[in-house]
């Protein structure tokens, strides 16, 4: 895709909500993005100005966003989040503002996978996203005494396969082996070197990764049971794939969240 129109096009679209056009073609340079009534994920396309990338609830013209409460140094534990697939759209954002609420200092590092592909692909588009990605991510998380690492689906299976990087990790229904779901997804290496990742990344965790399913939904059930035996599988009373939104509709997905961090700010 290369003309930029396409994305007042598809604004105008009165039900439309979420659009994923990353890793594209789409000259963007100049190109007003203000009051866009869907959520957009437009990074990895050309004419984009890095330093001026956004990654929102709303709109993502980049693949990392590092918030930080104070820019002149970073608190002791960091909230790495994962977005899920979709337009990519910023998550946890909501949660980290309520930790901040509750005078709970937490930077947080939100990034996301422009090109849809569980973080396997780069910017130029090659099949490099995992170093590319890890190289980003980990010249950030060295800074912390503590990192924090969660995301559903899509963001879960990277909350696993970067999670080396982190002191512990929350992954809600991630994909473990991209057989499972999308056997015509790439090619056999990748897929191969996804899941070989995924289980290297979570046996060498700094500390204890946790994945939650709903106990009615096979697929997610199969992925879980793919992972590691230091992995912890949580089932909750839901068919629905996304666990995430399961637990934030009933009140838990913060008080797990501030569980964990204060835990991590306490540990020696």
């Amino acid at each position: 895709l290369r003309d930029p129109g396409l994305i007042r096009t598809l604004a105008r679209l009165p039900r439309l909500k979420i659009v994923g056009l990353g890793s594209n073609h789409l000259q963007l340079h100049g190109v007003d993005l203000r009051g866009l009534r869907a959520s957009f994920g437009l990074g990895w396309n050309e004419g984009l100005v890095p330093e001026e990338g956004v990654l929102t609830e709303a709109l993502t013209t980049t693949d990392l966003h590092w918030d930080r409460m104070r820019p002149d140094e970073v608190q002791e534990v960091l909230v790495l989040t994962f977005s899920a697939q979709g337009a990519p759209v910023a998550q946890g954002q909501a949660e980290v503002r309520a930790l901040r609420d509750a005078l709970i200092k937490v930077d947080a590092l939100y990034v996301c996978d422009p090109a849809n592909a569980w973080f396997l692909q780069d910017p130029d588009f090659g099949w490099n996203g995992l170093s590319y990605f890890e190289a980003k991510i980990s010249a950030i998380t060295k800074q912390y005494r503590r990192v924090f690492a969660w995301g559903g689906s899509m963001g879960g299976s990277a909350a696993l396969l970067f999670a080396k990087l982190a002191d512990c990790v929350h992954a809600f229904s991630p994909q473990v082996d991209l057989v499972y779901t999308w056997p015509s997804f790439a090619t056999t290496a990748l897929r191969d070197a996804f899941r070989n990742r995924v289980q290297e990344s979570v046996t060498s965790c700094r500390g204890q990764v946790t994945v939650h399913v709903g106990e009615e939904n096979h697929t997610d059930n199969r992925h879980a049971a793919a992972l590691p035996a230091c992995a912890v599988v949580r089932l909750h009373e839901t068919a629905n794939h996304n666990t995430m939104k399961h637990l934030k509709q009933r009140g838990k997905l913060l008080p797990l969240l501030k569980f964990e961090v204060l835990d991590l700010l306490v540990r020696h």
